[in-house]
């Protein structure tokens, strides 16, 4: 594809970001995960507030990024980063809401695939409709490494949505038609993402998010510390993903 021109939001030096990014919403969560789980993390971007540490798994190469809540941050840092630093696994690791009885807050889901509430930035389909959708060989290495980690999950389809607090009536009837279509959640970034590295040839994009706040379990919602500090299982999950990657294309810090 040809390189879209940017505007710049990051100031990392060039080389200073891995093929393999993890991309929680929250840059305090890219803080928290840098120093709990990467060996030498190096802090290469502050602009914005975008908080990108890049360090070592377990010897694999892997950087972190906050991108900001919403649509188009998420794209505007995938584009950035694809086409800037060249990377080429991007894993979501964000939180989500939910009207699903079947899920509760702290459960881990891995994202096959992406509905819309809008379809704003998809107007260059015209009447076509686009279903965002993971990487599969991401999503496998994803399934295979919390298995072996012992870690129970969820796989499904999740909404991707840019309003944070729609009206109470409109949010209880897509609430709803989402927990009778089996929709395990809602978030803000997911088929962004998705859409986004589906535009390049060689890169591949997973979204693994947490629950962390529901409509018919308000007693389990998580406080904003636990959201940045406790939700461990996507973390480990998503550099267990960015290592398998590394040994296939042999990455350096």
């Amino acid at each position: 594809m040809t390189k879209t021109v940017l505007e710049q939001l990051l100031s990392a030096a060039p080389g200073s970001i891995a093929p393999t990014v993890i991309l929680p919403g929250d840059p305090l969560r890219a803080q928290f995960i840098a120093e709990n789980f990467l060996k030498d993390p190096r802090l290469v971007n502050e602009a914005r507030g975008m908080l990108c540490y890049t360090g070592l798994y377990e010897g694999a190469a892997v950087s972190v990024l906050g991108t900001g809540m919403g649509t188009s941050s998420m794209t505007a840092s995938a584009v950035e980063l694809i086409e800037r630093y060249g990377a080429k696994n991007l894993i979501r690791v964000g939180t989500c809401g939910s009207w699903n009885p079947q899920v509760h807050v702290r459960d881990v889901i891995l994202v096959e695939a992406t509905t819309l509430e809008g379809n704003a930035t998809y107007d260059d389909f015209g009447l076509y409709d686009f279903v965002p959708t993971a990487d599969h060989s991401l999503l496998k290495c994803a399934s295979d490494a919390a298995t072996a980690c012992g870690i129970p999950y969820r796989a499904g389809v999740v909404t991707t949505g840019d309003c944070l607090h729609p009206e109470a009536e409109m949010a209880q009837r897509n609430g709803y038609l989402w927990q009778n279509h089996g929709i395990l959640g809602v978030e803000m970034e997911g088929a962004y993402l998705y859409a986004t590295a589906s535009r390049y040839e060689d890169v591949r994009a997973l979204a693994i998010v947490t629950c962390s706040d529901h409509a018919l379990y308000r007693e389990e919602d998580a406080s904003f510390e636990e959201r940045q500090k406790s939700f461990c299982d996507m973390m480990r999950i998503a550099l267990e993903v960015a290592k398998a990657q590394d040994k296939k294309g042999g990455c350096k810090a």
